[in-house]
Formats: C-alpha cells, sequence, structure tokens
C-alpha cells in the first residue's frame, strides 16, 4: 500500500484542529451514505474512540493520544472503504499543541492510500479526498504566506509585491501554482480553467490566478528564468533562488496549446482528469517525499504507535472472547460426558444432532474437545472423562501461556521495527533530496551543454561564410530554440504552425506515451535532451534541403557533413537489429500523414537514445522522408519498446 495524496494543512491559532476535523469527518461520511446514489456507507453515526462499523465493507477507527507535558490533544480518524474500484484508506491526523510555536498549533494532516497500489499508480488513480476541500472552504489554511484555498487567488496589479513575496518565500513547503491569464476578456475563466485544473493538487498547493492586467508588473518584478508569460500556468516549488538563472529549470510549466487540448468543455471549461492528475503528479509526489516537520512528524509518530496499542487491545479482546466461547462449550461437554451409564463404564451414545454439535469444527479449544469426545462416545472409557478434560484443558492452557509470552516477546519486535521503519523512511527522504539535487545538477549541465553546442556551430557557420571574428554574435539571446520545459511543451512545439522546427521535424504519435516520459523528468533533462534530437533533425533536414546526400547517421558521423546542431553518434541508432525486426514489427509501426505512405503508417526503425541509466530509458522513434515531403516524422516518444534484452 503506497500514499498517493498527503497535504498538511495548518490552521490559523485561534482554531481547534480536533474539533474542525470532527464537524468536516462526520459532514464527509453523511455525504457517503442514502439516499445518495452509490451510496458507500450505511450510516454516518458514530462515537467516541475504537472502531466503528458503517458499513459491510468500511469501519472507522478513531484513536486519541493525549500529553500532560505540553497539554496536547491529537486524534487520528481513519476510514477504510471497500468500493469496487478497491480499497481505499483515508486517514486524518488532527493535531492541537498550544504551547507549540505560533502558526504550528493547529494542524491537521490527511493521507490516502490504495491497497495493493505502488507508489505511481497511487498519486494517478486516488482522488484528492472531499474531505481536504470541505476543511478548505471552511477555514483559512496556510504555508508560511502561502494561502491554500478550495479556488484560485485572483492577484491583480496591487496585489503583486505580495505574489512574489510568496513565490520566494523561504518558508514554505506546499507548490505555488501560477496562472498567467491572456486578455482581461477572459480573466473570469481564466480562473475557472485553473481551478479545474488544479482540482488535484488541493491542499498540496497555492493556486493564483494573475489578471491580464498585473502580468507585465509581475514579470518586471521577477527574474526572467522565473517569469510566467501569459497563457502559462507555471508550478513553483519550495526553495526558490532568485538570484540563480539555473534555478528556473526547477519551476515547470504548461503551454496554452497543452491547456486547450485536454478542455472538455468549452462551457465548464472542464479538464480531462488525465491533464488534472499530470500536472498534479510532481506536485503530489515531492510532497508525499517531503521530510515532514519535526512537530508533525512528532504527532504522527504518537498517534501510529497509539494505533499499534488499540490494535493489541482489539486483538486481545478477540482473543478473550474466544477463550470464554470454548469455555463454555468445554464445561457443555464435560456435563454430557458425566451423563453416561455409571453402572456399565461407558457412555451411552449422543444423539445425532448432539453428536453433531460436538464435532462442529470450532475454532481453538473446542474444536479440539470436540474431536475428543467424539472418539470417546459409543466405546468404554479407559480413564475417567473429567481427568482426560481436565488433561487437555492444562496442556491448552500451558500452550496459551507460552502463546502469550511469545506474543509479547512479537510486540517488542513489532515496536523495534516500527521505529527502525521510521528511521529508514527519514534515510529515504534524505536519499529523495540527495537524488533531486543530482537531477537538478545534470538538468543543468544538459542546459550548458545544449547552450555551448549551438554556440560553436553559430561559429563555425559565421567562419566559413564571413571569415571574420568581429562579425560573430552568440545566439545566447535566442529563446525561441530554448529547452522546452517539459515533453507536454516539445509535443506543443512540433504541431504544424507552433513552432519554426515544425516546418521540417513533426510529431504524429500517441502524446499519452510521450507524457509518460515527463511522470520521470522532474527538472526536464529527457525534454531537453529529446529537444536537442529535434533541433539536430531540423538542422539535417535543412542540409538535405539545399544538396546534401547523407542520412542522419551519416550526418552526426561524416567530418564533412554540413555544419549544424550535433549529438554523439552512440545517442542515435539508424535501424533495429534483425531479430528485432523480425520478432517486434508491429511495436514499430508508427502513423505517418497519408501523403507519406498511403497506409497511414510506416516502420520507424531508427531512433534516439537519451539514456540508457534505467529499464524505462525512453526513446525517440522517427521516419525520414526528406526525399519526399521535406520532413522528418516522430512517430513515438516513450519508454524502451520490446526487443532482446527487454
Amino acid at each position: 500500500m503506497a500514499v498517493g495524496y498527503r497535504a498538511i494543512l495548518r490552521l490559523d491559532d485561534g482554531e481547534d484542529a480536533i474539533r474542525i476535523a470532527e464537524e468536516q469527518l462526520h459532514s464527509w461520511l453523511r455525504s457517503k451514505t442514502p439516499p445518495r446514489r452509490n451510496a458507500s456507507l450505511e450510516t454516518a453515526e458514530w462515537e467516541g474512540l475504537g472502531d466503528h462499523h458503517l458499513g459491510p465493507k468500511s469501519m472507522l477507527r478513531v484513536v486519541e493520544a493525549t500529553e500532560g507535558a505540553d497539554d496536547a490533544r491529537r486524534r487520528l480518524y481513519r476510514l477504510e472503504e471497500g468500493t469496487d474500484n478497491g480499497t481505499f484508506v483515508v486517514s486524518m491526523f488532527a493535531l492541537a499543541t498550544p504551547h507549540a510555536r505560533e502558526g504550528l498549533r493547529q494542524t491537521i494532516v490527511v493521507e490516502a492510500e490504495k491497497l495493493g497500489a505502488d507508489g505511481d499508480s497511487a498519486i494517478s488513480g486516488i482522488g484528492t479526498p472531499r474531505l481536504v476541500r470541505n476543511i478548505l472552504d471552511r477555514t483559512v489554511v496556510r504555508d508560511g504566506t502561502a494561502v491554500l484555498a478550495g479556488s484560485p487567488t485572483r492577484i491583480h496589479e496591487d496585489d503583486v509585491p505580495g505574489l512574489v513575496g510568496v513565490i520566494g518565500d523561504p518558508d514554505r513547503i506546499a507548490s505555488v501554482v501560477v496562472g498567467a491569464s491572456l486578455s482581461r476578456e477572459i480573466d473570469d475563466r481564466w480562473a475557472t480553467l485553473l481551478k479545474n485544473l488544479t482540482v488535484e493538487s488541493s491542499g498540496v498547493a497555492a493556486v493564483y490566478s494573475v489578471d491580464a492586467d498585473a502580468v507585465e508588473a509581475l514579470n518586471a518584478s521577477l527574474p526572467a528564468s522565473h517569469r510566467v508569460l501569459a497563457g502559462r500556468v507555471r508550478t513553483f516549488a519550495p526553495m526558490v533562488d532568485f538570484s540563480s538563472i539555473d534555478d528556473g529549470l526547477r519551476h515547470r510549466y504548461l503551454g496554452p496549446r497543452f491547456i486547450t487540448e485536454n478542455i472538455r468543455h468549452s462551457d465548464t471549461l472542464s479538464i480531462g482528469p488525465r491533464a488534472r492528475y499530470l500536472h498534479a503528479a510532481s506536485t503530489r509526489r515531492r510532497f508525499i517525499e517531503l521530510k515532514l516537520p519535526a512537530d508533525v512528524r512528532r504527532g504522527l509518530d504518537i498517534l501510529i504507535a497509539a494505533d499499534f496499542q488499540l490494535d493489541r487491545q482489539v486483538r486481545t479482546r478477540a482473543a478473550i472472547e474466544t477463550a470464554t466461547l470454548d469455555k463454555s462449550i468445554t464445561e457443555s461437554g464435560v456435563e454430557k460426558a458425566r451423563g453416561g451409564n455409571a453402572s456399565t463404564g461407558t457412555i451411552e451414545a449422543s444423539e445425532p444432532e448432539t453428536a453433531t454439535a460436538l464435532t462442529r469444527p470450532d475454532d481453538g479449544l473446542a474444536r479440539r474437545l470436540g474431536r475428543l469426545l467424539a472418539e470417546l462416545v459409543g466405546r468404554e472409557w479407559v480413564v475417567d472423562p473429567v481427568e482426560e478434560l481436565r488433561r487437555v484443558l492444562t496442556d491448552s492452557l500451558l500452550k496459551e501461556s507460552e502463546a502469550r509470552a511469545e506474543a509479547a516477546v512479537a510486540v517488542q519486535q513489532a515496536n523495534e521495527m516500527l521505529e527502525r521503519a521510521v528511521s529508514v523512511e527519514e534515510e529515504n527522504r534524505d536519499l529523495e533530496s540527495r537524488l533531486e539535487e543530482i537531477e537538478l545538477e545534470a538538468a543543468i549541465e544538459a542546459e550548458e551543454a545544449d547552450r555551448a553546442s549551438r554556440a560553436a556551430a553559430f561559429y563555425r557557420q559565421q567562419l566559413v561564410e564571413a571569415q571574420r571574428f568581429d562579425s560573430l554574435n552568440v545566439p545566447g539571446d535566442d529563446q525561441e530554440w530554448d529547452p522546452p520545459e517539459s515533453v507536454g511543451e516539445l509535443i506543443e512545439r512540433l504541431a504544424p504552425g507552433s513552432h519554426l522546427i515544425a516546418e521540417r521535424v513533426q510529431f504524429t504519435g500517441d502524446a499519452d506515451d510521450a507524457l509518460s516520459v515527463e511522470k520521470r523528468d522532474p527538472f526536464g533533462r529527457y525534454a531537453a535532451n529529446l529537444w536537442s534530437y529535434c533541433r539536430v533533425l531540423f538542422d539535417y533536414a535543412s542540409a538535405r534541403a539545399v544538396g546534401y546526400q547523407g542520412n542522419v547517421h551519416t550526418y552526426l558521423t561524416d567530418d564533412n557533413a554540413p555544419d549544424g546542431q550535433k549529438c554523439s553518434p552512440q545517442r542515435h541508432a539508424a535501424t533495429e537489429s534483425e531479430t528485432t525486426q523480425n520478432q517486434w514489427a508491429d511495436t514499430r509501426w508508427f502513423p505517418v500523414p497519408t501523403e507519406v505512405d498511403p497506409a497511414g503508417s510506416v516502420h520507424m526503425y531508427a531512433h534516439f537514445k537519451p539514456t540508457h541509466d534505467s529499464t524505462f530509458a525512453p526513446r525517440m522513434h522517427y521516419f525520414d522522408d526528406t526525399a519526399n515531403t521535406g520532413r522528418l516524422y516522430i512517430g513515438y516518444i516513450g519508454r524502451h519498446l520490446k526487443n532482446t534484452k527487454s
């Protein structure tokens, strides 16, 4: 079971986290009961601590932990709910710590999990619990200077300094989503669209809709690397560094084409679920992998330990109830044994229904006694039946005592394992943080390498044409050719009419396959690499247009090939192996315009290889049609396709 959603909701100090949690929990549970259609609960009524059965597949557990030292009150509410789509668990931790530092005294933490799901499927398959939206609508929730609300906060020109402060706030841990309107006429609709887009980020991101009259002022207040252009939605991660140009790589954005293509209904501006989850995925994942604040970690640990203790109590009660039932059945069996014929020393056979009752498969001691009596019924007793039963009882009690001793050891071991698990979780978070830093560093290096390659190609071309150093200009500010922020934006640029590159290189594949790369690309490394390969294809096609006769691979390997964007030949494969073509040709059959092939599809064996560092290892397959239409068609961007090694 993996966490697919986590939110840390900081309330104002004057609020009561436990009261608000219970109010909204009651309201949320009532929304799941009849007469609501497809109601998943039979009742929403519960009171006090312990386990409360709310339906045949639903149980609410309420756990409390109090500490006299700090007058803290802490409660855990956990709903386990079985549905047609699986079993979901929503846990709400309410922490009221009156002596904590200001701003940390009233906290609600909400987690959602799905049984049997792994990390990625949990993030993409668990919706934002309505419980969270209810809390956001009921009270003010803050994260540093950011406000987490159920709807986007509208930003006018006078509000710009405050928004810049929120983006740069070093104390916030939630993401900040900023959407810049295209024009004054659509400001209201833009805010509605932004709300629909970010519905799965509720509770984990502060969302701001910038009206058109404030966009220019906002960008004037931000460095070029951190601006939000009109029509774009940018997500700012925590710990923004305005002084670093490279820091801009960390804060991703969506372009207008991606947004408009995912609007399902123009009237309501509703966004398709795929786009909502895609936009929320990186934000959720960052929040789940975040090292929890110390006060939250302590509060959760205390409640988890109390929950574990309640489990022990529930198991103990169940064992006592079973033992009581066993004793009752045993005593009944003894009385029946004593009712035999004393003069002959034998027991008369029981009535059939009595024999059936004694031999039914009850648990524990009852089952053993039933089997014993069934064996002795109808034949002479070798020993006094009461003594025999007493012996069985003594053996059973001895074993039970041993079992309890073993259980005590098991509980101690479980507690030690819990402590180790918490420690390992902290270590994992530290490793995730280090990995994020490495990814960012690699993204920066890729950006620098791309700029250097473009500058070198430009210099060479200038030298050939002019033979003068004083006429050279570095194209460092040519933002049109800067790498896209995401694979989604890359696809947008390759659409006809969107960018100069689309005159010679176009994407004809499945966007879903391409966007699966984006989930594993938090800083745009793959997007930057794929863009560099697209530029290779563009410059190659340009060379073909003026008479170059080679193919893509010779363009990369031949020193006499025309100048232009190049990449290492190791990153390119001109074709697939014969075995791969024979066995998996159908997986390389991708769409092209009918002007390229009347069938509307062709085999694309040539491909680029951005990386070899994982089993996912994304690939970009293309078809060279420069001899006909003058273009190259990219039919696939996605995970490594099936071959002899996978």
